[in-house]
Formats: structure tokens, C-alpha cells, sequence
């Protein structure tokens, strides 16, 4: 879906919006995709041609890389903003972003299911153990159906004990249920946010349509909002896999073409050469904060520490990984198909890495 947004003065810019199930936004990503950082396509709105300088200005882009230097809350104040996408980006915006502003309305497709980074005094991932990690891995490895129930129904639970105050997520005014399962898509991190979404001033709309004139905007419910001065873009980054090197093999059928990557790292025919990094959701939470562990792992086969599967297991390895994505994506196209199965994953990552986690019991 495309249309085209004026100044009035003959200056346009192209809006494109690609609506593609496969990946919520609710990782916390914002709408520009770091090198090096690639995920599976998802819904993404970018203005794609400026005529000039002075029409680019009119838009804010959002970006995980640098949102303090993107986003300053001086470049809002007094203006009416729309942020589109509520994520844990949006939420690290929302805070700064509203009591300067003359408005703010979020613009979101989905259900999302927040959470808080602390509960009851400790952060969050302390909760997530070692151990219950190993337990948790091992019950979605022999009996997966199983292991969506209760890791779902135990995220909802943390999330909601965590807010000091009752999370109605069933209020239709939010937009926040249904949410996709936990199991398959990243919760979203926004709990500054949500006192102002309790009061009021805080307005919630449904996804973007189109853009009706140089500053009206027209929402999936038919509700227009006039003289929107900035738009903040938080829908999620997105790997564009025909953009990679030409010995990059793709491969599926059901869901869209995946990289035929050992571990969702590396290309068997160049796995002595050749890595993705941080395209491995839930190798632990999203991809990016495993980084250091996976250089180590990777610099340690590199050097010859570690002794690399031979291709036909990395090949056989591919195969089995995409059944399993295939499989997710039969049960709920909101699932990320950058995620990775966390047993084998977590056990070469950490085994390559010298870690020796499971020292800890």
C-alpha cells in the first residue's frame, strides 16, 4: 500500500507501507535495521524519496542506534506527533516525548503485551535462571506444545504482577489484546507510557491507512487526524536477505524465504569465513544482547579452538531448523522466523565460548 505526501509547493514524498505478518514489533526494535542486524520482514512504514532536505525534516525517525540524538524531545515541543509502533523504542520515547508536546497519539497494528523491567525489587532476568532455562529448553525440545502453555501463561503472569496497579488488557479503547503468544514474539517494554495511556492523555489509534494530505493522516478505523506536525516511526527493523551476498542460499515454501544459515549464523559452504551476527531471537531474549558471548564462540572455531560440525551436519542442522520454523509459522504468522531453537543454540554458544554456564547448577 503507497501513497504520497505534499507541502503544498510541489515537493512530495512516497509513503510505502509493507504489511507482512511475519514479525511483531513489540521487540523494542525501531524502523531502521543496524548493518549487520537482520530480521525477518515485518510491518514497516518509511518515507522512501525526499525532494528536498526541508521535507525530510517534517518526519522523525526513530532509531535504536541513537534515539536520545534522533528523538530529542526539544524538536517536539508544542507539535502534535504521532508515534507509529508501540514497542519498547516507543516506550523509551513516549516518557520524553509528552510533556512537551502539544499531543501525542500512538498508532499500533497489533495486540502487545507489556512488561515491566523490575518485578518485586530485582530485575526481570533474574528470574530466568540457569537452571529454569535448561528446564524450560528441554520441555520446548520433547514437548512443545506443552512448553508454549506454560511459558506463555508465565509471562502474562509476570507482566502482570509487576504493575502495581491492574493491567486491563482487555480494555477494547487499548488495543492491547489479543496479544501474539509470548513464545513466538517478544514481549514489549513501555511501562512509562502506561500512566499516560491511563489518564488519557496518552490517545491510542489503530494502524495507519494512509496519509491524506501533507499533514492529515487517515487510520484502519476510518478516523482521520488532522495537522500532525512529526511523525515518529518505532514499527521494527526488517532484513531484506536480497540485499545479502550473492552466495547467501535462501530456502522455503510456507513461510517466507528463510537464509540457509548454521544456527542462524552461518552459510555451511563459508561457515570458515562467513558470520550473521544477531539474527537469533531468543538465543537469549532478542539478538542483540548475546553479542559479546557469540565473538567469543565465533573467534574461538576461527582460530581452531573449536572444531567446526562438518557441511552435511550443518546442512542436516538447516533442514531441521526450518521444519521447526515452518511449524511455527503454520500455528501463528506473528511469529519471528529469526528465532533460533534455544537448546542447540544455547549449548554450541556456550560450549564454543568457554563459558562453562553449566558449572553454575
Amino acid at each position: 500500500m503507497g501513497a504520497e505526501v505534499g507541502n503544498g509547493n510541489g515537493h512530495r514524498a512516497s509513503l510505502t507501507v509493507k504489511n507482512n505478518p511475519g514479525r511483531s514489533d513489540a521487540g523494542g526494535s525501531s524502523a531502521s535495521s543496524p548493518a549487520g542486524s537482520p530480521t525477518i520482514p515485518c510491518p514497516t512504514v518509511s518515507l522512501i524519496r525526499y525532494p528536498d532536505e526541508k521535507e525530510k525534516e517534517r518526519t522523525d525517525q526513530a532509531t535504536n542506534q541513537n534515539p536520545r540524538r534522533t528523538c530529542s524531545p526539544s524538536k517536539f515541543k508544542d507539535k502534535k506527533v504521532l508515534v507509529m509502533g508501540l514497542s519498547s523504542t516507543a516506550g523509551d520515547i513516549l516518557p520524553t516525548t509528552i510533556p512537551v508536546a502539544a499531543a501525542v497519539h500512538v498508532s499500533h497494528r497489533r495486540g502487545v503485551l507489556p512488561f515491566k523491567r523490575y518485578l518485586r525489587g530485582k530485575p526481570i532476568d533474574l528470574y530466568s535462571t540457569w537452571r529454569r532455562r535448561q528446564m524450560g529448553q528441554a520441555l520446548a525440545r520433547w514437548a512443545p506444545g506443552v512448553a508454549r502453555r506454560v511459558v506463555d501463561r508465565a509471562i502474562t503472569g509476570m507482566a502482570r504482577a509487576s504493575f502495581p496497579f491492574p493491567l486491563p488488557l482487555d480494555n477494547p479503547a487499548w488495543g492491547f489484546e489479543p496479544f501474539p503468544s509470548p513464545s513466538y514474539a517478544l514481549p514489549a517494554s513501555f511501562e512509562l507510557a502506561l500512566p499516560y495511556i491511563r489518564d488519557g492523555s496518552l490517545g491510542l489509534l489503530p494502524g495507519v491507512r494512509r496519509f491524506v494530505g501533507p499533514k492529515d493522516i487517515k487510520f484502519a478505523d476510518g478516523t482521520v487526524l488532522d495537522d500532525v506536525d512529526s511523525v515518529i516511526l518505532c514499527t521494527g527493523y526488517s532484513a531484506d536477505w536480497a540485499l545479502s551476498a550473492p552466495f547467501m542460499e535462501t530456502a522455503g515454501a510456507g513461510p517466507p524465504k528463510q537464509p540457509r544459515l548454521y544456527l542462524n549464523m552461518f552459510p555451511p559452504a563459508y561457515a570458515d569465513s562467513c558470520v550473521v551476527q544477531t539474527h537469533c531471537l531468543f538465543g537469549k531474549n532478542n539478538g542483540f544482547n548475546f553479542g559479546d558471548v557469540t565473538a567469543w564462540a565465533v573467534g574461538n572455531l576461527w582460530r581452531g579452538t573449536v572444531t567446526a560440525p562438518s557441511h552435511a551436519a550443518m546442512e542436516a542442522q538447516v533442514d531441521g531448523h526450518h521444519a521447526w520454523l515452518a511449524a511455527r509459522w503454520d500455528e501463528d504468522q506473528h511469529c519471528d522466523l529469526s528465532a533460533v531453537r534455544q537448546w542447540e543454540y544455547q549449548q554450541w554458544i556456550h560450549g564454543a565460548a568457554g563459558t562453562s554456564m553449566e558449572n553454575l547448577g
